[in-house]
């Protein structure tokens, strides 16, 4: 794992996790039912302030927009922060911030995801 750059805004270091899948931009919810994913991308790791995802290349999404996204059925709001090129020409790195520190999704993060799916020496914020 590389050492962050003196110009990196995370809080903590990046914790590399299993593939977990992700619904990527999700639409507007129904009446009753959960918001459907326009895509599907994959969780590549987390830290304490956000995550990084694989996911499919759009043009429109650029660095400051805001999308929801849902992973393990629990959806909230993201920023994208950085967008890299991906493994191929349609797929791109999405380098995400949490929008809020209290989203459902930002708590399963915390609480959930890193315990799972990191080591216990890992999963202590540096």
């Amino acid at each position: 794992m590389d050492a962050p750059t003196p110009y990196e805004r995370r809080m903590g270091h990046r914790h590399p996790v299993d593939p977990v899948p992700v619904d990527w931009r999700l639409g507007p919810a129904k009446r009753r039912k959960p918001p459907k994913a326009r895509a599907q991308g994959e969780l590549l790791d987390l830290s304490v302030s956000g995550a990084r995802v694989a996911a499919p290349a759009a043009r429109d999404l650029v660095v400051g927009s805001r999308l929801d996204i849902r992973i393990l059925d629990v959806a909230g709001p993201v920023i994208i922060r950085r967008i890299e090129p991906g493994s191929s020409r349609s797929e791109s790195v999405y380098g995400l911030e949490f929008a809020s520190a209290s989203s459902p999704l930002t708590q399963l993060v915390h609480h959930d995801l890193l315990s799972r799916y990191t080591s216990a020496q890992e999963h202590q914020w540096r």
